[in-house]
């Protein structure tokens, strides 16, 4: 697909101002796609592991024939939660309540009581894809299968091994995603100077998004250039270059829509040096393996204080339906007609506009 970027005077042709939504957790609707659920680290063999994902209950297990897997978290034969005590037998998932038991297709193959499985009793699996050291699956208002694939990003030098916790955020996903295409709020709101911004180059499920800022960290003024990859709506990479340190830095930051109301964000962290010069140092490999999990602290905890000034924002704003766009604001357009993608159901404002 072609560059998307369109003037300012053509976004103000595009989306007219101002018809706002106040309850955004209440109309608009919830995405399609991939969605992280944990690290994989979080999904050990044989243990039965609950989730939230897009307002439903589901659950997820590891075997060893079959590997991950995913389902709605509710036992077709009473509606147990399988959640809540269930566990793995010779691969075979095994509802705590009845002993009733599924296998690697969520078909029932026995029940608790020494008697056949209830006819045509299934479970409602989901798809899962584990990439990335993370394990998403994938939601469907319509129930459709998935469409595209979340790619393996920098497995030959990166790996996560610093991941922060989970932070949630009162608001839709949609917000909180758009917050990072809105070029206006960096500085006055966590004193970051964009210094360049490249355009939204979109292709399918996936945008990019070229920056060169400038930010104050651990006293200094810090340079930097940034290749930003959105995978969908629930993942996104950050490929940064430091020049002054020569730290190149992967990000991983997932967003996981709970339900309308709560997003959830998990960021994941690594680092290398792309030149080491001085004999007295150890060689690259040591030193990246001594300094990778401080290097990745350090910027979590950045993270996390910026994010804490986001948080004041979206508890005090509505969803803005169709916003009176200024030049400086130049993303926010190409992006929203990019996200339209993720979403079948359509919701109308009150003077009939798309949301």
């Amino acid at each position: 697909m072609t560059i998307v970027e369109r003037s300012v005077k053509d976004e103000a042709e595009d989306i007219q101002p101002t018809h706002l939504f106040a309850s955004a957790a209440d109309q608009l609707p919830l995405p399609n796609g991939w969605f992280p659920v944990g690290f994989t680290n979080e999904f050990p063999m044989r243990k039965v592991v609950r989730r939230k994902l897009c307002g439903e209950e589901i659950i997820l297990w590891r075997t060893k024939k079959a590997g991950l897997m995913a389902s709605r978290a509710y036992c077709p034969h009473l509606g147990g939660h399988i959640g809540y005590g269930g566990r793995v037998r010779d691969d075979l998932l095994v509802c705590p309540y009845h002993e009733f038991t599924y296998d690697q297709t969520g078909k029932c193959t026995g029940s608790g009581y020494g008697t056949p499985a209830p006819h045509r009793t299934t479970l409602s699996m989901m798809e899962v894809h584990e990439v990335n050291h993370m394990v998403f699956v994938w939601h469907h208002d319509q129930s459709i299968g998935p469409t595209w694939d979340i790619p393996q990003v920098g497995e030959d030098v990166f790996t996560f091994p610093v991941q922060g916790g989970d932070t949630s955020f009162p608001v839709h996903i949609r917000e909180l995603i758009e917050n990072a295409f809105d070029i206006g709020h960096l500085l006055p709101i966590h004193n970051i100077k964009p210094i360049q911004m490249g355009r939204l180059d979109q292709d399918g499920a996936i945008a990019r998004l070229n920056t060169y800022t400038s930010m104050p960290f651990l006293g200094f003024d810090v340079k930097f250039h940034s290749a930003y990859t959105a995978v969908g709506l629930g993942a996104t990479f950050i490929d940064s270059y430091i020049p002054i340190a020569r730290i190149r830095v992967l990000t991983s930051i997932s967003m996981t829509p709970i339900d309308r109301n709560l997003t959830q964000v998990k960021i994941g962290f690594s680092a290398r040096f792309t030149a080491v010069k001085s004999k007295a140092l150890p060689p690259p490999a040591k030193l990246v393996d001594a300094l990778t999990k401080p290097l990745g602290l350090a910027f979590l905890g950045y993270i996390n204080r910026q994010a804490e000034l986001d948080r004041a924002y979206f508890a005090n704003k509505c969803y803005t339906n169709r916003p009176a766009l200024a030049k400086g604001d130049d993303l926010i357009g190409p992006y929203r007609r990019w996200e339209k993608q993720f979403y079948t159901r359509v919701v109308s404002d009150p003077n009939g506009h798309r949301v």
